[in-house]
This record gives structure tokens, sequence and C-alpha cells, in this order.
């Protein structure tokens, strides 16, 4: 894999370029819509670590599931990157504009990665076991490959169909 998981820069870039004609790639201290290369770097690793995360809220080991050269790999990395290109490029246009004068376009992003992240809950990764009962957010790192429990609370419960049961009040 490249210097990302799934996602593409480009991708990032080419939706940034839909929003008004103002965002571009350039030295941000000249012109308050450019953007650096590193800093879209920056924000694609924070929206993969973002999928990532929630990915290990349903299976054991998402990393290894993506980094085999298989047509469902393959497949997950495409969509995967559809999403984390559209949280990236909204946490991007986030940082660009004034609240009240954020695009509809990068609203409507944000709105489409979410429901994509949501879905997730619902299919398989190839060479995956599904995680049926968990509470508590997971570590996943590329390096290591490993996943780690961290304020687990003593008790499982199945998860809710979108997969959000902990966060639902009863």
């Amino acid at each position: 894999m490249g210097e990302f998981y799934f996602t593409q820069i480009e991708d990032v870039l080419r939706l940034l370029r839909t929003v008004d004609g103002r965002v571009k790639l350039g030295n941000p201290n000249e012109d308050e819509f450019a953007i650096s290369k590193e800093e879209v770097s920056d924000f694609v690793r924070e929206a993969e670590g973002y999928i990532l995360s929630y990915l290990g809220r349903f299976f054991d080991n998402p990393i290894s599931a993506l980094e085999r050269d298989t047509p469902e790999a393959r497949l997950s990395r495409i969509i995967l990157g559809r999403i984390s290109s559209r949280e990236a490029a909204y946490q991007i246009a986030l940082s660009l504009y004034d609240s009240g004068s954020l695009p509809q376009k990068a609203v409507a992003w944000k709105k489409e990665a979410d429901e994509f992240l949501k879905s997730i809950s619902r299919v398989t990764l190839p060479g995956q076991k599904k995680l049926i009962e968990t509470t508590g957010p997971r570590v996943i790192t590329r390096r290591s490959s490993f996943s780690q429990y961290s304020g687990y609370d003593g008790v499982s419960r199945q998860l809710s169909e979108d997969g959000d049961e902990e966060y639902h009040e009863e």
C-alpha cells in the first residue's frame, strides 16, 4: 500500500475544487483558502484513523483484511477511500470556512461519509470475523495490527442494527 491505507489524496483535492473555486493547493500564508499538501495529508490520516477506529468496533483486525490482494479487499479499499476522502474534505472545509459560511457540498460530504460508515456495521470485511458483542472503543494501529479494549465496562451487549447501541440512551 502507499502512503495511506485506502485514500487517494487526488480524490480529496478533486472534491475540494468543486466547493466554490476558492479552495486550492498552495501556501496557506499567502491565501486564506489555500492548503498545503502536507496539511491535506494530515487530514487524510485523521480521516483514515477515524474510519479504522470505527471499523475496529465491528471487526477483529480490519487492517489485515484491507491489506490483502483479493478482489474483495480491493473493493473494500475503494469504498473506504470514498468515505475517507469525503470525511477529509469536510474537515478541511470546516477548517477554512466560518461555521456560518460552510458550503452545502461540504455538509453533504459529511452526511454521505456518516451514512456509509453506519452501513459498514452491516457488511463483512474479507477474512474477518464480525464482532457481534463489544463495548468500548478499540485502538487499531497499522504497525502492530492489534486491537485493545479501552474503557471496557465489563458488560457485553448485542449491538443495535446500526451498530451504535452504546450511544443510545435507554
